[in-house]
């Protein structure tokens, strides 16, 4: 019996068979062909056409079973098994920025650099890690400190890392991430705080009103007394000794000084005090203010942290320098009530804020001149970036981190995007 011309259900070439093959193999994609060659109907082989040696095969539009099709989708799927699934649980278990960012010279050129934890989700692995603060490009990041969720503190001193997190603190070098001690107290941290003095220590203030002093060289405690005030490290605001909320009679008279503003918070830097609150009477629309607290008259009572009007027994209220409108357009669409202290941040020359449209909760940022007041720009926030944990400002950059694992730098000037880490 003379051969059968078979067509190849993938690529449509004629491929020859043998009277007595059961199975060819496409010499075109490879595909494997089976013959059948009893069917309930008669059939009528189809001779192969005598040709040339070095012509082509005759390539025909035709309908065929889908036997080299099943074959590859059944090789395919291993292959997609084996190498896809490693490489979703690897996007899954990304180590993602977690909880507020600080700001600290890493690599020692004077810029101020990111500093923050990261976590992968699934495994919940914690580390820390830094990042370039012109480029985001990360610089270090070290070993897990712990496994679980919650974000504790994280400050800097003496070119030292501390992170505290219930009765536990790490230290890790500034420069490269490597852990330097690693201890575990019998008791909760409440404050970390500075100490004066050359000797690289801080002062741990415990939940049972006990204090250590924590050597940064090695990790080695020693006993401490309360009596000094806690002179609040470079944080990331969870164990800052001075509050945000203004006590209820000092709250009532910054709100009698400042006429059309429920002032109910404050911010407070070397450069500036900014109140925070919102409009009154009327909607409650977020409003800052730049203020000059009064001095504390003389032989009057000392001025305490958070004490922001220099003395309870002082007559009057502070001196507002400016005011302004949170939001540059729409007020009456965005989430109102009193600007959150951790969405604000100032140094000497610009005041940043964050605030949430309410109806897309699409995050905004918006930047003032201290100096006046004048609003340099208004601008959007990446859409991920939800739920804001903390501002964060340098001479160039505004920081801001998100709950949803993202740290998105801006430009303080023109407002435009310069760098997300993620």
């Amino acid at each position: 019996m003379k051969g059968t011309a078979v067509k190849c259900p993938e690529c449509n070439a004629v491929v020859e068979a043998g009277a007595d093959t059961r199975e060819v193999k496409c010499s075109y994609c490879g595909t494997l062909l089976v013959i059948q060659r009893r069917t309930p109907i008669l059939q009528r082989p189809r001779p192969v056409p005598d040709r040339p040696a070095e012509a082509p095969p005759a390539r025909v539009a035709t309908e065929g079973p889908r036997v080299g099709r099943g074959i590859a989708v059944l090789v395919m799927v291993p292959i997609v098994l084996a190498v896809g699934i490693p490489l979703i649980l690897l996007g899954v278990n990304k180590a993602k920025p977690y909880g507020p960012a600080i700001l600290a010279d890493v690599d020692g050129d004077g810029a101020e650099d990111v500093v923050a934890l990261v976590r992968e989700r699934e495994s919940e692995k914690i580390q820390l890690a830094a990042y370039a603060g012109g480029s985001g490009k990360r610089l270090w990041r070290s070993e897990v400190l712990r496994k679980g969720s919650g974000f504790g503190a994280t400050c800097t001193a003496r070119g030292v890392v501390i992170h505290a997190k219930g009765d536990t603190i790490h230290g890790v070098n500034l420069a490269d991430g490597e852990l330097r001690f690693r201890i575990k107290l019998d008791e909760a941290v409440k404050k970390l705080c500075a100490t004066a003095g050359a000797a690289a220590t801080i002062r741990v203030e415990r939940a049972d009103k006990r204090a250590q002093l924590l050597s940064l060289e090695n990790g080695a405690l020693s006993p401490a007394t309360m009596s000094e005030a806690c002179r609040p490290l470079r944080c990331d605001r969870s164990f800052e000794a001075w509050p945000h909320d203004l006590e209820h009679r000092e709250e009532r008279r910054w709100s009698a000084a400042l006429a059309g503003i429920k002032v109910e918070k404050a911010v407070r830097a070397e450069a500036a005090t900014i109140a925070l609150g919102h409009k009154t009477p009327g909607t409650s629309v977020p409003m800052i203010a730049s203020v000059r607290p009064p001095a504390a008259p003389a032989g009057g009572p000392k001025a305490r942290p958070g004490d922001f009007t220099g003395g309870h027994a002082q007559a009057g209220g502070p001196k507002e320098l400016w005011r302004a409108v949170v939001p540059a357009r729409n007020p009456l669409a965005v989430r109102g009530g009193t600007p959150d202290p951790n969405h604000v941040a100032l140094n000497s020359e610009a005041v940043a804020v964050t605030y949430e449209v309410a109806h897309s909760s699409r995050q905004h940022l918006t930047v003032f001149s201290l100096e006046g007041g004048a609003r340099r720009f208004d601008v959007a926030l990446p859409e991920e970036q939800r739920g804001i944990w903390s501002v964060r400002i340098t001479p160039r950059l505004v920081v801001v981190s998100s709950s949803w694992g993202m740290i998105a730098a801006i430009d303080i000037k023109s407002g435009e995007e310069v760098y997300t880490i993620d």
